[in-house]
């Protein structure tokens, strides 16, 4: 990312952030869009490590992008943050926005759930619906009057259909059906032996059981799943078609819900940069929804969370602005 410092003096800031299972980003940018620095840290999802930990990193990330941008933290106007730990309606935002005050008491901070910056950057504020899967997964939809709806995003536990730890389950499920010659052979079991550096498959209980995976562990494995799908293996292109029928039919249900007959409908996240598992969600999709129009995401959830602070700021998302952010997203 190409960062810019002249003229910053005189300009009002604010930081992004998007703080999802697998890490923290965040973002200093002016309100003319230019991009003074960046920050990266671990997970920012309290559900995982526990609040004071997801603070911690979250916390790191800031001060990552402003001693990046050589600025201090009282030229930052508004913090704006997508948390993997609040929810659509805003449950479990007050306690992120207590501990990012202890660092910036004067600067005015807002936290909403990471899937409201994924669905503000992905029809760059427009209505309709977006399906999100990468460490987790969740579907948000908007109607014309603002109303936001969510369908999924229960989590590993009750849900996260189609996400990256949901496929890496499920390879481990079918590698041990396979073992058990219960289900098909496929070359998901040597996969996971080499992956997890086993002499044979019975090992795995205890790779596996050792200490509880975390989400972000088993989205790790969802890598062996694409490459075993790009050697046509059927268990492998079963899965991806499962997760994402099951998550197209989120997206369906949104539409619905919502009375959206020709929706907007996008997507963001990891797991919709393989193909296997894009097709397979078009494909759903279309059998679904007659009519409506699948577009790519127009920005990522930083880019949303961008477009929240002009609107927090009273400023117009201008196309000059919304370019030059743009740019400095894709250097």
């Amino acid at each position: 990312m190409e960062r810019q410092s002249t003229g910053t003096k005189s300009q009002k800031l604010v930081l992004i952030a998007d703080a999802g299972a697998t890490h923290v980003r965040t973002m200093l940018v002016g309100i003319d869009g230019r991009l003074l620095g960046v920050g990266r840290a671990g997970t920012g999802n309290p559900f995982a490590i526990g609040h004071v930990a997801a603070c911690h990193n979250l916390k790191a990330a800031i001060v990552a992008a402003l001693k990046d941008a050589h600025i201090p933290p009282a030229r930052i106007a508004l913090v704006v943050v997508g948390s993997a730990g609040v929810t659509h309606d805003g449950r479990g935002a007050k306690p992120i926005v207590e501990d990012i005050r202890k660092y910036l008491k004067d600067t005015k901070i807002v936290v909403v759930g990471d899937g409201r910056i994924a669905l503000a950057g992905a029809l760059a504020g427009a209505h309709g619906v977006v399906a999100v899967s990468g460490t987790g997964s969740i579907v948000l939809g908007k109607d014309p009057t603002g109303r936001v709806l969510r369908v999924g995003g229960w989590g590993p536990l009750a849900g996260d259909e189609g996400s990256a730890q949901w496929i890496g389950r499920r390879a481990i499920q079918e590698a041990a059906h396979a073992a058990d010659s219960v289900a098909d052979p496929s070359l998901l079991m040597n996969s996971l032996c080499r992956y997890f550096r086993l002499r044979n498959f019975d090992r795995i209980i205890d790779a596996i059981y050792a200490h509880p995976m975390t989400p972000s562990e088993l989205g790790a494995l969802a890598p062996l799943v694409t490459r075993a799908a790009d050697r046509d293996d059927v268990v492998a292109l079963g899965i991806f078609a499962e997760g994402a029928k099951a998550l197209a039919l989120q997206a369906v249900t949104a539409a619905r819900r919502l009375h959206l007959r020709r929706p907007l409908v996008s997507h963001q996240g990891s797991m919709f940069t393989v193909s296997h598992f894009r097709s397979a969600f078009d494909r759903e999709l279309r059998l679904q929804i007659r009519g409506a129009l699948f577009v790519a995401p127009s920005l990522p959830p930083l880019g949303g969370a961008f477009l929240m602070a002009l609107q927090h700021c009273g400023l117009p998302a201008s196309p000059a602005v919304m370019d030059t952010f743009r740019d400095a997203c894709h250097a």
